[in-house]
């Protein structure tokens, strides 16, 4: 039995087959618009930066990177994101057990559109991703530095005041691979959202399956955090528990 888990890229968030863990539209802050700002005669926040790490017991993934908006983050208008992500995957292969490492590189330039309650930005650009496996693996095509593109998108909206929806989705040309999030959520306090969430990722031969729940936007210290977990399942029946934790400066 072969299983080629993939990375962990984001959300994302990140999230690990080509899954986008980078924080995006559901980790938008409850803070104030653009307008607000301007108005008290304060500069707008233009860079996101994101950090985290995302693990279960067959592999391991730490992301970071950064979003710049132009206009500000809470306005339409073009976005550029930077993703970088590295880490481990766990497999077997004629009857060896094999460790694998990679590293990614993505850059991607997108448009958001915000609107009462609604949110969503797409994204495309080049996809530069390295494989090492160890011992080596003949059988692994994705060994070694390969090029190609990646797009997604992010969709955030609260159709009531306390109630949230989120959705990432990302696929790449490398593999090929592709990941989808779902997430749901209400607000606690003013302070956070919590809820549940699924997650799909995998490439023509493997797939991964999650579903966990989340706390999103949690405010303290020097930035706003995400915690998530639940249960894993893949195609290769494997089963187990994964973690997730991340956080965002914007600026």
């Amino acid at each position: 039995m072969r299983c080629r888990v993939r990375m962990r890229v984001l959300c994302v968030a990140a999230a690990v087959s080509v899954c986008d863990a980078t924080p995006a539209a559901a980790d938008r802050p409850l803070s104030l618009s653009s307008e607000d700002y301007l108005r008290g005669g304060a500069t707008p926040e233009r860079f996101l930066y994101f950090a985290g790490v995302d693990v279960w017991r067959y592999g391991g993934t730490l992301y970071g990177g950064m979003l710049w908006s132009p206009r500000g983050l809470r306005d339409d208008g073009f976005t550029m994101k930077l993703l970088y992500a590295g880490g481990f995957y766990l497999y077997r292969a004629d009857g060896r057990s094999i460790t694998g490492a990679h590293d990614t590189i993505a850059a991607q330039a997108g448009f958001r559109v915000i609107r009462d309650g609604f949110e969503a930005t797409v994204y495309a650009g080049p996809d530069l991703q390295y494989h090492v496996t160890l011992p080596r693996d003949p059988g692994n095509r994705l060994r070694g530095l390969h090029a190609g593109a990646r797009i997604g998108a992010d969709l955030w909206w609260e159709p009531r005041a306390n109630w949230m929806l989120a959705a990432s989705i990302s696929a790449s040309t490398v593999g090929p691979s592709y990941s989808l999030r779902l997430a749901s959520g209400w607000r606690v306090g003013y302070r956070f959202w919590a809820g549940p969430e699924f997650e799909l990722s995998g490439d023509p031969i493997y797939r991964q399956y999650r579903l966990g729940a989340h706390l999103t936007s949690m405010q303290f210290w020097f930035g706003e955090w995400m915690l998530g977990g639940g249960f894993i399942t893949d195609s290769d029946r494997r089963t187990g528990v994964y973690g997730r934790l991340g956080f965002v400066i914007r600026r």
